[in-house]
């Protein structure tokens, strides 16, 4: 059997704000990155979502502004890893991305078959 769910969240910041380089010490993340995860984490967690193992399709619908759709998918895939509500987004085997008629950003997860 197989499940879905469905996710609102603000609207990530694009991937070229998460991190800021630190020098030879790395990278680390920026605070309005930090802010979001924060502020993301407890509108996810309030849906009350259960986890999906195993390999999943994923389809994220960004709310209409300007930016790289593309830029736009890694800060919430790290947030459902991070919440414990996908194994690895190693797993994503599908990845659907478009912009639309959203307030900030709905998030699906499919479970996808084993075979």
């Amino acid at each position: 059997m197989t499940c879905t769910i469905t996710l609102t969240m603000p609207a990530p910041p694009s991937v070229n704000n998460l991190f800021k380089n630190l020098g030879r010490r790395g990278r680390a993340p920026t605070p309005a990155y930090e802010d979001w995860k924060r502020v993301a984490g407890w509108q996810v967690k309030a849906q009350r979502p259960q986890p999906i193992s195993g390999p999943i399709a994923v389809t994220i619908v960004h709310g209409k502004r300007r930016a790289d759709l593309d830029n736009l998918n890694k800060a919430p895939l790290d947030l459902l890893v991070s919440l414990g509500l996908i194994d690895d987004d190693a797993f994503v085997r599908e990845l659907h991305c478009s912009f639309g008629e959203v307030d900030g950003c709905r998030v699906t997860i499919k479970q996808m078959e084993t075979a």
